[in-house]
């Protein structure tokens, strides 16, 4: 019978080498209420469809539900334009409202969006910087209407990315399969086992990036824990859902390189 390691002691026995671990690739991160929280710039912001009603003079029940209803179309297809879709509203309900009325009443409802989205916090401006430093490719991939966003190409963000994928410019929202896939492959065809998704648990973005496949999925708790945009319920569920949680986009930064690190230990 073979001898055995077991039969002459284990003192010189080698170690098992750790298992491979593939290395972290990118980072994908969600935008509103990830990188940047309208509710930075005024608690309310969250309240669109309220501003809304006030400022067209339209009762905010009815409206609520319309605009619930027809999210998803906002946030796949840029036209019909936002304005277009609420002034058909209104005079669906009969109500007609003037266009430049409407126009305004929109910029009433997102102006805290589009600060928000000008003038993101320092601190994920300089962690983005430093994940495209060390090697780190990042993208962001948001469920948007083409109003809410038109602040984009102002942001420091936009050029801090090497991959943007808007719903409403790339026709697929979370959280469906295509979207995951559009941004993976605008970043190069990096596969989701070698990228962390970090977003604030909305429109079920979480599940969506694990049942793909991403590495992590991470949820950003810090812009929603205390603003009133979502429930305890709902922050309890995104933790449940997520691979783990921060409360500040620098703690993205440690996790791939705490990652970063352990691929490397796997290869000695």
């Amino acid at each position: 019978m073979p001898a055995s390691a077991r039969d002459f002691g284990s003192v010189n026995a080698s170690p098992a080498r750790p298992r491979h671990v593939r290395p972290v690739r990118a980072v994908v991160f969600d935008l509103f209420r990830t990188l940047v929280s309208p509710e930075l710039v005024d608690p309310s912001a969250f309240q669109r469809v309220r501003r809304l009603a006030e400022a067209l003079s339209v009762d905010e029940a009815p409206l609520a539900r319309w605009y619930a209803e027809t999210r998803v179309d906002r946030n796949r297809h840029a036209t019909p334009t936002f304005a277009q879709r609420l002034s058909d509203y209104c005079a669906q309900q009969g109500t007609p409202r003037p266009r430049a009325k409407v126009e305004a009443a929109l910029d009433v409802a997102d102006r805290f969006h589009s600060e928000a989205i000008r003038f993101p916090p320092e601190e994920v401006t300089r962690t983005l910087s430093r994940l495209r430093e060390r090697g780190f490719k990042v993208g962001v991939l948001s469920n948007t209407d083409e109003h809410e966003i038109r602040a984009w190409r102002d942001s420091p963000i936009a050029g801090l990315v090497d991959a943007v994928a808007l719903s409403v410019e790339i026709g697929f929202v979370k959280p469906e399969p295509e979207a995951y896939a559009w941004v993976l492959n605008a970043l190069g065809g990096v596969p989701p086992q070698d990228a962390v998704f970090v977003g604030d648990g909305e429109s079920r973005e979480l599940v969506g990036a694990k049942s793909v496949g991403f590495r992590e999925a991470v949820f950003m708790r810090g812009f929603v824990a205390h603003t009133g945009f979502q429930t305890p319920e709902s922050i309890a569920r995104f933790e449940l859902e997520a691979d783990r949680t921060v409360d500040s986009i620098p703690e993205v930064l440690e996790i791939v390189e705490d990652a970063r690190a352990a691929n490397r230990e796997s290869l000695r």
